[in-house]
């Protein structure tokens, strides 16, 4: 019964917030993350526009079912400054976020995230990035391009390997030296044919087409959040979903082995170190 009176409660502020004039951004954060997502779904454009701050803090452990996501509406609200999802349980971020260009505090801790895909390098503004407590196994090459970064908070993720858990500790100086460190990795083994297989083997896909598409995505002035339809394929392409695929790779650099592309991608090659 406390559940449903508190979503009826936030759902009657949403109510008020979307008669009022809008003149300011509120800060309330919300405590249910299916309220927040009918929010993002249901306001309307011209008041998205408006909204310069966004919470939700699910204070209570959601059921390990499918895991929740950020609706793609999220980018709909591109004057965003602030944005925290935090315990939320989230183990993705939609590609939309391309279009918060103006973020410049970003809080997802407390939640199962593996990975932060390449298009939060898109983020030319942010300052703040709050990724504590998650699962986190590698941190993307596309930090380099965030130059405004001043703070990343990374306590909780003892799983990092690269850069490892040590040097994240370090701070946000040593994460940056230990990446940049990283080249240009090609998977000796894509293309190959195994022996005996009637089709070819690749061990890495290369997706021209989509590379393409999510370029065109993130660059353009057009609005793609409008078009209706957002292929599959390319969606799992732009949040790389398949990289954490099991895939043996072999670096044509150090002849390194790898299980997937992210650490193919992000690993430094011995003769780098040496």
């Amino acid at each position: 019964m406390a559940v449903i009176l508190q979503r009826l409660v936030e759902l009657w502020n949403r109510v008020v917030r979307s008669k009022s004039s809008f003149n300011d951004d509120f800060t309330q954060p919300y405590t249910d993350f299916q309220c927040f997502v009918e929010y993002l779904d249901g306001e309307k454009r011209e008041n998205a526009l408006k909204v310069g701050v966004l919470s939700v803090i699910h204070e209570k452990p959601r059921p390990s079912t499918s895991p929740p996501e950020i609706p793609v509406a999220i980018g709909h609200f591109n004057q965003l400054t602030s944005l925290q999802v935090k315990g939320c349980n989230l183990t993705s971020i939609p590609w939309s976020f391309v279009y918060l260009k103006k973020l410049v505090c970003l809080d997802l801790s407390d939640n199962r995230l593996q990975y932060l895909p390449s298009f939060i390098g898109s983020l030319a503004n942010l300052q703040r990035l709050n990724v504590e407590n998650n699962q986190l196994l590698v941190l993307p090459t596309a930090l380099l391009q965030l130059s405004r970064l001043s703070v990343i908070l990374l306590t909780g993720n003892q799983s990092l390997q690269s850069p490892d858990y040590a040097v994240c500790q370090k701070g946000l100086k040593a994460i940056l030296q230990t990446i940049s460190q990283r080249g240009v990795h090609v998977n000796a083994w894509a293309g190959c044919k195994l022996a005996g297989a009637f089709t070819p083997f690749y061990s890495r896909e290369v997706p021209t087409l989509f590379s393409l598409a999510s370029s065109t995505i993130t660059s353009s002035s057009i609005d793609f959040l409008s078009v209706g339809f957002v292929p599959p394929r390319l969606k799992t392409f732009l949040i790389e979903e398949k990289k954490f695929e099991i895939k043996v790779a072999k670096c044509s650099m150090c002849k390194g082995f790898f299980s997937n592309n992210v650490m193919l991608e992000a690993h430094i090659c011995k003769r780098q170190r040496s």
